[in-house]
């Protein structure tokens, strides 16, 4: 349990991205269900709008989609 709240602040704490449910990229659906996995830690972030800032530069999306 440690450890998934470690790494779930950790990414907020990188400016990562959380979430919401959508019908778009089959990319974002499973972000959405990886997301959903962490519980409650989710529910609080969208409850208090962390991880739903925009990208910060053109280059941010590299890795996640061809």
């Amino acid at each position: 349990m440690i450890s998934v709240v470690a790494m779930f602040l950790i990414g907020l704490g990188m400016n990562g991205r959380v979430y919401g449910p959508n019908g778009g990229d089959i990319l974002e659906m499973l972000g959405f269900v990886g997301d959903l996995g962490s519980g409650a830690l989710y529910f609080l972030a969208m409850i208090m709008g962390w991880g739903q800032a925009a990208a910060a530069h053109a280059t941010a999306d590299y890795g996640k989609t061809l």
